[in-house]
C-alpha cells in the first residue's frame, strides 16, 4: 500500500475551518489533510503547504530536533544537530525548490542553528508555527 502521509493527505477535512480548501502535494492537487491543520501552513489564502515538506527534508540522522516559523514569503527554521556536521546549503536549497514547485513564488528561506530550541511553559516544542491568523 501507500505510505501513510500519503493516505492521510488525500482524506478530505471535516468540520474545520480549513476544509474544502486544496493543496499541491508532489504536483497533484489534493484535499486537505485530516489531523492537525493548525500546523499547515497557508501563504497568501490560496496556497496551503504541509508539514510533511518540512518534515521530509528535515530527517537526517544529524538533526535531532527542529522548529519551522512560517514568514509572510518562506519560513525560519532552527535546527539542533548532532555532533555531525550538516550541508546547510543543500538543505536550503531542497526546502526552497519545494516550495517552488508547490507554487511559492521566490520563496524565502532561512535556516539556523540553535543549542536548544524554544519551548512553551509546558516543556513541549511546538514544531510548527504558522503566522497568527
Amino acid at each position: 500500500g501507500r505510505p501513510r502521509a500519503a493516505r492521510c493527505v488525500e482524506r478530505r477535512a471535516v468540520g474545520t475551518a480549513r476544509a474544502g480548501r486544496r493543496a499541491r502535494l508532489a504536483g497533484r492537487q489534493v484535499e486537505d489533510p485530516q489531523g492537525r491543520l493548525d500546523d499547515t501552513f497557508m501563504y497568501n489564502n490560496e496556497l496551503s503547504v504541509h508539514p510533511h515538506l518540512f518534515r521530509s527534508a528535515l530527517s537526517p540522522p544529524a538533526i535531532i530536533e527542529y522548529q519551522v516559523r512560517q514568514t509572510p514569503h518562506g519560513a525560519t527554521i532552527a535546527i539542533v544537530i548532532a555532533t555531525a556536521t550538516i550541508d546547510i546549503q543543500t538543505l536550503h536549497a531542497k526546502i526552497t525548490s519545494a516550495l517552488t514547485a508547490l507554487g511559492l513564488v521566490d520563496p524565502q528561506v532561512t535556516i539556523e542553528t540553535l543549542h536548544t530550541l524554544p519551548r512553551l511553559a509546558s516543556g513541549k516544542l511546538k514544531r510548527f508555527v504558522p503566522i497568527p491568523d
